[in-house]
């Protein structure tokens, strides 16, 4: 039987009513509150028991004060001869138990308490909510006008699919919290003004935590499981939710650290930001450093050997096409890429050989679009022969004979009126784009039917 359990606090900071029938209805079920933390509060079992809880404030407490202020120890002294037991504190809460019938009440001025609540609102909860509220809309909208103006490179990759939606949830839901607090202390203000005490609580802002946090699980619950259907995602996420938990548990021992030391709040907050940047950009920096170094994305085929001032594959990886089969030749010194973006909708597959041919170096390059439906095949052809003038060069696309490709349709790239060897081919749905770099950068037909019967299929 577990002496001890955690639960997720869905409770608002400025809502004491709710907090204290919380309490009292989980005492009366045997359990107490011993820590309560961030998000998480830990019950210890005990006997059920009708006990009373009371919450007040105290604005200038704080998780990077070396110790209790000169406010909580007088505070402390009040309630403790008033029969109220200190249970902890939550930021600027201060929560007490007392196992009297009838307890001294610790708040009797209600004007005094809903000024003191927001005091403490303006320092922890108002201004790290409205800081995510504009942070959130921000990014929604940037992710709704990218699916607007660019809805390839949100359907290329699933995490920046989910995105938006987690981002839309995030901001509906700090809407819902600063609104539910702003009507609640008009109603409080008009109710002390005629001598009422402050309003009670609705219901909205805890139903709505909890709707919240639910679709947040289960949305991100069913992000990582179509993420898990690609072997190359499996090392990022497993490295980057460790080193994330990593990051969280050593800023919260930074924080400790300094408060059993002693030092002052403000050193404490310098400290502990500073911290929080290094570690970040070192997050963001092994990660990357990991994903090239252990190939994470497969990108390469592995082990390589040096020849003639560049790297060449030991044992070139299988790819579609290759250049020996547009050639009729074989080559000794071979290099191969393939990167892969996949999303529920989309998948693209990016490849690219390099081979040795006497003294000149051959290379071809394609992309493979495979589109899920008729919206994004018409959006993915659009893209990629998107004509660019005014740039460094005037690149336009030309409709060509599809026919010796075997495709529906085909379009050949020109830079400054010059045709290239680069060719978007349109079959059922797929998208091929094909570049050549050989010596005369020219198909001939039979190439070309290489190409179809291999990458059209």
């Amino acid at each position: 039987m577990r002496n001890r359990k955690r639960c997720w606090n869905h409770l608002n900071l400025y809502d004491y009513q709710g907090i204290e029938r919380h309490l009292s209805a989980m005492a009366a079920k045997g359990w107490r509150l011993e820590k309560a933390g961030p998000q998480l509060w830990t019950y210890r079992r005990a006997e059920p028991a009708s006990v009373h809880y009371a919450v007040t404030y105290i604005p200038d407490s704080s998780q990077f004060n070396p110790g209790p202020t000169e406010s909580q120890q007088t505070l402390e002294e009040l309630c403790t001869a008033a029969g109220w037991e200190k249970v902890c504190d939550w930021y600027q809460m201060q929560i007490y138990v007392s196992e009297a019938a009838k307890p001294v009440p610790l708040e009797t001025d209600e004007a005094l308490r809903l000024e003191v609540i927001h005091r403490s609102m303006r320092k922890n909860f108002l201004p790290g909510n409205a800081v995510l509220l504009l942070f959130s809309l921000l990014m929604a909208v940037l992710w709704g006008k990218t699916m607007v103006t660019d809805p390839l490179r949100l359907f290329r990759s699933n995490a920046h699919l989910f995105t938006g939606p987690l981002w839309i949830l995030a901001s509906a839901l700090e809407i819902v919290n600063l609104g539910s607090y702003w009507l609640w202390r008009r109603r409080s203000a008009a109710s002390v003004a005629e001598g009422g005490r402050c309003a009670v609580t609705g219901r909205v802002s805890r139903w709505a935590n909890r709707i919240a946090m639910t679709c947040i699980v289960l949305y991100v619950a069913a992000y990582l499981a179509v993420e898990l259907t690609n072997p190359h995602i499996l090392p990022f996420l497993a490295t980057y939710s460790a080193a994330l938990f990593l990051l969280g548990f050593l800023m919260r021992q930074t924080t400790a650290f300094l408060r059993r030391r002693g030092t002052s709040r403000k050193k404490n907050m310098a400290v502990t930001f500073t911290m929080d940047v290094i570690l970040s950009f070192a997050l963001v920096g092994g990660m990357i450093f990991c994903a090239i170094h252990f190939d994470w994305f497969g990108t390469r085929s592995g082990e390589t050997y040096r020849f003639d001032h560049f790297d060449w594959d030991v044992s070139p990886i299988e790819i579609p096409l290759e250049i020996s089969e547009l050639t009729g030749q074989t080559y000794q010194h071979i290099s191969r890429t393939h990167f892969e973006e996949r999303s529920l909708f989309l998948t693209r597959h990016s490849y690219r050989e390099r081979v040795l041919e006497g003294e000149d170096h051959l290379s071809v390059s394609y992309e493979i679009t495979e589109a899920g439906n008729e919206w994004l095949y018409g959006k993915a052809v659009a893209e990629y022969t998107k004509e660019e003038i005014a740039t460094s060069w005037d690149i336009t696309w030309r409709a060509v004979d599809p026919a010796p490709w075997g495709a529906e349709t085909a379009y050949q790239r020109y830079m400054d009126g010059n045709a290239k060897a680069h060719y978007v081919l349109c079959y059922a749905g797929r998208i091929v784009e094909f570049s050549l770099f050989f010596r005369d950068e020219a198909f001939t037909e039979t190439q070309m039917r290489v190409v179809g019967k291999e990458l059209g299929r």
